[in-house]
């Protein structure tokens, strides 16, 4: 199963931005899944696009991680409230 995302591979402007489709992660022991409707690209995603903030991160990047808007898909944990 496959989803769609905002993919950075090389840091720069606008351009840098690839909309791709990649593979769905299964849940581990630990993990839940969430089927998410919209996320959105903020500042600071803004800032690791053009590598300004001097983060770490590994390319390829996918933008728009910050709380995203969906639905409870499955889960591979016991938890007691959310």
């Amino acid at each position: 199963m496959n989803r769609t995302a905002i993919v950075l591979e090389a840091h720069g402007g606008p351009g840098m931005l690839r909309l791709k489709e990649i593979p769905v992660f299964e849940p581990v022991p630990g993990q839940v899944l969430v089927q998410a409707a919209a996320a959105g690209v903020n500042f600071m995603g803004i800032g690791v696009r053009s590598g300004i903030f001097g983060l770490e991160r590994p390319l390829p990047f996918t933008l728009g991680v910050q709380g995203p808007a969906g639905s409870w898909h499955s889960e591979r944990a016991s938890i007691s409230s959310a």
